[in-house]
Parts: C-alpha cells; structure tokens; sequence
C-alpha cells in the first residue's frame, strides 16, 4: 500500500512539474518573470514549495488587488502593494 501511495505522489510532482514548465512556456512575460524572480522566495515559503500553485497565484487576477493579477502589478512597479498582500496571506490577515 505504502509503494502505491509514493508511487502516486511521485507521478503528481512529475504531472505537476510538466503542467508547471508548459505554462511557463505558455505564459512567458519579461515582466511578469521579471516579479516572479523578486517574489521567488516569498512565494515559495508561503506556498510550501509548490511552484505550480505560487504561480497559478501569481498569473491569476486577486480580489484584494482590485481584481489585478500580482504578475501585472510588478510590471507596473508596485513591488511593495504585492508583498504586502503576501505578508498579509502569510498571517491569515484578510482586512
């Protein structure tokens, strides 16, 4: 049972890691890779190392950002408001 179980998360980390590198390719902006370099560290200690989440976040519009993606924020040179929404997701503070 226990083989199976690693067999199966080992087969979701590779279909994620190949979902993750065509969206990358798929999604490929100067600007938004540009944040994501800056962010890099932040994002992955809050998503736990999940590149593929971190960056569905990243590419995907947020409500607390006035409905913006955090990729277009950083293209626009708003570093600060993005991290600290970030922080904010951190410690749970929704306010």
């Amino acid at each position: 049972m226990r083989t199976r179980l690693r067999k199966k998360k080992l087969y979701r980390q590779v279909f994620r890691a190949l979902v993750l590198d065509q969206l990358l390719n798929k999604l490929i902006i100067d600007e938004s890779l540009e944040g994501w370099r800056i962010l890099e560290f932040d994002l992955m200690r809050l998503f736990g190392n999940d590149r593929l989440a971190a960056w569905v976040w990243f590419t995907t519009p947020a409500i607390a950002l006035d409905g913006k993606r955090p990729a277009d924020l950083m293209a626009a040179g708003d570093v600060e408001v993005v991290r600290e929404h970030l922080v904010r997701l951190q410690y749970g503070v929704y306010t």
